[in-house]
């Protein structure tokens, strides 16, 4: 846990060269980067659905587990998602600020940081 929260503080003071931003749009107020993303040796995409209000992600390897943490409180949030190789994350789970995802996969001991920046709020339909 006390890793995790190094890691989180670290990428936040420190904006990393090899963050590549997968997808951004003013228009829907989310900015979603991976995290050295060219050291990945899997198929692994990130990307923000307008029409569904969600965030897609795709894995060529299952993944095990999927924590992300608001960089303003540091509130963790775990998704029980084990084998699963495509998730939704509904942008409502985001409020606005940064936020930071970790993925671990089964069967490897690669882990992949993704940064998530909402600046505009989920409007929920009432």
């Amino acid at each position: 846990m006390q890793l995790f929260i190094l890691i989180l503080v670290t990428l936040n003071l420190f904006p990393s060269q090899q963050a590549e931003v997968i997808n951004e749009s003013a228009e829907n107020g989310i900015v979603i980067e991976i995290v050295d993303a060219e050291n990945i040796d899997f198929q692994f995409t990130m990307k923000y659905e307008e029409r569904r209000k969600m965030i897609k992600v795709r894995s060529e390897k299952p993944i095990k587990s999927l924590r992300t943490v608001d960089a303003a409180t540091s509130t963790h949030r775990g998704y029980n998602v084990a084998g699963s190789e495509l998730i939704f994350l509904p942008k409502s789970d985001f409020p606005l600020g940064s936020h930071v995802a970790e993925f671990k996969f089964e069967n490897s001991n690669k882990v992949v940081l993704a940064k998530i920046h909402v600046t505009e709020p989920a409007l929920v339909n009432g």
